[in-house]
């Protein structure tokens, strides 16, 4: 005889809400990786997405205004200071003088 979870037919009662679960989760997987590419690819400007560019330029003046120390802890990476940054750019442009030469 059948068990409790087979219905008169002889069949799995949750089969056919499990085979819709699964279909629905392929096509949302499908459909998020669609979104992120396009915004992957709006990042860096690749394509171009409508109304992108407010968000853009809001997330860059919130990091101009954000503590350098949260970017730090966040990206792992070190916030120069402008004094850095020129004197980083003055040393990289002499270095290419000298292997030019």
């Amino acid at each position: 005889m059948g068990s409790d979870n087979d219905d008169a037919s002889g069949k799995r009662k949750g089969r056919k809400v499990w085979i819709f679960v699964k279909n629905t989760s392929v096509a949302m997987m499908i459909f998020m990786f669609f979104i992120v590419s396009i915004l992957i690819l709006d990042s860096y400007k690749f394509i171009s997405v409508r109304h992108a560019k407010f968000a853009r330029k809001k997330v860059l003046t919130t990091l101009q205004y954000m503590d350098p120390a949260l970017i730090e802890a966040h990206t792992g990476m070190k916030v120069l200071t402008i004094e850095e940054f020129e004197s980083l750019n003055k040393d990289l442009e002499e270095s290419r003088g000298k292997i030019r030469d």
